[in-house]
């Protein structure tokens, strides 16, 4: 796969294809951040506007605690206020099927 033109045109020597297709930055020849990994995506919507949303690893079970989850509020005229993140953290270690529950903190 040729090399995205978005990367051709940044600091070449900075990123690293380690899979035919994938394209990671490298700092000291060690690749330090997937740029495009794929996840699943899930969202739940109240009232027409997306409440919950999740990203895992593909094949992730909801019921696993892999999510990184968001909530995101919203003022009356249905913008978005904020966008918290479950226990205050973009780590992936939160089940979906638990993102309601009120024990989550979400900041």
């Amino acid at each position: 796969m040729a090399m995205p033109l978005w990367i051709k045109q940044r600091e070449y020597d900075k990123f690293i294809e380690y899979e035919p297709g994938k394209f990671a930055v490298k700092v000291y020849d060690k690749a330090l951040i997937e740029i495009n990994k794929p996840y699943s995506q899930l969202i739940e919507y109240v009232d027409n506007n997306p409440v919950y949303m999740g990203s895992a690893e593909p094949g992730s079970l909801t019921s696993e605690e892999k999510w990184q989850i968001r909530k995101l509020t919203y003022d009356s005229s249905s913008n978005v206020t904020s966008i918290l993140w479950a226990g205050g953290s973009t780590a992936f270690t939160f089940a979906w099927d638990d993102r309601a529950d009120p024990s989550i903190v979400y900041s």
